[in-house]
């Protein structure tokens, strides 16, 4: 058995590390595909198509997207997401109606 020790090191140097539950979560959500396999357009590309966003820059923003939703479940805090965050949040519940 691998166990994977996930050490986050926040803006004043403090090393924090992840719980083993907190790690399972992130996995879940890093491995969650926001696109449905087979479709002619995926999210990914309706999303992209309508911001004008290079494909490069589509997949990192839904990179940033899954960090945020992670940090949201699991931040002691308020925490408010970034413009673009906020548009691929909002695209997302709009297009999976």
């Amino acid at each position: 058995m691998v166990v994977v020790v996930v050490v986050v090191v926040n803006k004043g140097g403090q090393r924090i590390i992840m719980k083993p539950a907190e790690q399972e979560l992130y996995e879940k959500i890093c491995h969650f595909n926001l696109d449905t396999p087979g479709v002619v357009f995926p999210f990914s590309y309706k999303l992209s198509w309508s911001c004008r966003w290079s494909e490069i820059y589509t997949v990192r923003v839904i990179q940033e997207y899954k960090r945020f939703l992670f940090l949201a479940m699991v931040a002691d805090h308020i925490v408010s997401p970034s413009a673009p965050i906020d548009y691929v949040w909002h695209y997302y519940k709009i297009l999976i109606k």
